[in-house]
């Protein structure tokens, strides 16, 4: 089956050797290069994500620092090893609770929605 071209929402240890091509991921800043390389872990893996500089994000960049939970939509350019992402789109997520605390499930239910393991309950 080919993958969707829109962001598919991934936990980090999925991406190695994956047929994915836009990736949304979201993660702690472990480590970072200024405010254009990061890396960014999840409960799972690590990442390196790419020209976050020129990615749609906030005018204040001072947020990107070790520590801050992020949000990243990208295109994965290596799945190889560490898998790299360059970011199309980064958002600070930080003090946003809800965003972090559900976006395991969301990930989790995706997962199974795909499989079809599970199917929406729809109401007439």
């Amino acid at each position: 089956m080919e993958e969707p071209d829109f962001p598919r929402k991934v936990f980090l240890n999925k991406l190695n050797g994956s047929s994915l091509k836009n990736v949304w991921i979201c993660g702690i800043i472990e480590q970072n290069v200024g405010t254009d390389i990061l890396i960014v872990k999840d409960p799972f893996a690590r990442a390196k994500i790419t020209g976050c500089n020129s990615a749609q994000q906030e005018r204040d960049s001072s947020w990107i620092q070790k520590g801050s939970h992020c949000s990243v939509i990208g295109t994965l350019m290596n799945n190889k090893g560490l898998p790299e992402i360059r970011a199309c789109k980064i958002v600070n997520v930080t003090n946003d609770e809800v965003a972090q605390t559900n976006w395991a499930t969301e990930v989790e239910c995706l997962d199974l929605f795909l499989e079809r393991k599970v199917e929406p309950a729809l109401e007439p």
